[in-house]
This record gives structure tokens, C-alpha cells and sequence, in this order.
């Protein structure tokens, strides 16, 4: 039973979300900076779980239909959940700085705090 659970689209899920929440929620607050989440947005935030999962057994669909329930963090949140991320290796902060800077880059326009986000970002994760 136990293997067939870690073999399923809900372990990943779940695995997503208690492993790598500070990680995931940090995409979905990049993404929702002007109030919506787009599908090209959920697709960044899709590939970049995937490969941090690290497995060929969860789509990126899955991941989509996943991200209706996410819920998005508080400015003060944000800043708690990067402190975090900031005790990360560099491979690791710079993979999220990346997947944000992709987030951002699917928007048409940029308001002021969309346009903040990433040099803060990249000022606490202490990368570039």
C-alpha cells in the first residue's frame, strides 16, 4: 500500500507542498503580485516543482490543476518564507530566483510591486 502510495500523483503533491512549501508558495505570491495567477504563470511554477522534485511521475498538468487551490502568502510571509530560502545552496536560490524572474517575464505590464520583488529577492537570497 505504502508503495503504491509513493508511486502516485498525491505523493508528489503532497511532497510538493510539505518539502518545498516556502518554495512554492514564494512562485504562486511572484505570480499573483498583480491579483491573478495565469496559466502561463502556473506553467513556471509547474516545470520548476517538477525539477525540484526530481521525478518523471507527475505532469505538469497535475501541478496545474493543484495550483486552483493555492493560497497566497502575506508581504510579511514573503519576507519570512526568503529569509528561509536564503540558508539554501546557491544552486537552490538561484533555481528560484530564475523561476521567478520567468514568472514576471509572462506579464505584459509590470505594476511596482511586481517590479520590486526580484531585486529584493535577489538582495535576501544574496544572489544575482
Amino acid at each position: 500500500m505504502k508503495e503504491k502510495y509513493e508511486n502516485s500523483t498525491i505523493y508528489f503533491l503532497d511532497k510538493a507542498w510539505n518539502d518545498f512549501s516556502d518554495e512554492l508558495s514564494i512562485l504562486v505570491y511572484v505570480g499573483k503580485t498583480d491579483g491573478r495567477l495565469t496559466k502561463a504563470e502556473k506553467e513556471v511554477i509547474a516545470d520548476y516543482m517538477i525539477t525540484r522534485l526530481n521525478s518523471n511521475k507527475i505532469t505538469a498538468e497535475d501541478f496545474l490543476k493543484e495550483l486552483k487551490y493555492a493560497k497566497v502568502m502575506t508581504k510579511t510571509q514573503f519576507a519570512r518564507a526568503i529569509g528561509r530560502m536564503s540558508k539554501l545552496p546557491t544552486e537552490d536560490k538561484t533555481s528560484l530566483l530564475t523561476a521567478s524572474r520567468s514568472i514576471l517575464a509572462t506579464k505584459k505590464k509590470r505594476g511596482a510591486l511586481e517590479e520590486d520583488v526580484i531585486p529584493y529577492m535577489a538582495k535576501r537570497l544574496g544572489c544575482d
